[in-house]
């Protein structure tokens, strides 16, 4: 569900998706692999127990296209 693409002119909006959220467990997205051009990670990564920690990674990982963008924020202590 691409919501935006580098290719694309940002002011042609004929047929780009509309955002969609989804519930899931970041351990186990529900997502094929290489499907997402960027993630966002607002602190998530900052709430899970270390051993969930890098089964998080690899997810994102897994559903991330080569070579895209993460970005991850988290709070001061």
């Amino acid at each position: 569900m691409p919501i935006w693409r580098r290719d694309r002119n940002p002011d042609d909006a004929v047929g780009i998706e509309s955002p969609a959220f989804a519930r899931a467990d970041v351990c186990r997205l529900p997502f094929h692999g290489d499907c997402f051009d960027a993630a966002l990670d607002r602190g998530c990564f900052h709430y899970l127990v270390p051993q969930d920690r890098l089964r998080y990674a690899d997810e994102l990982r897994r559903v991330l296209r080569p070579g895209v963008a993460r970005l991850s924020t988290t709070s001061p202590p």
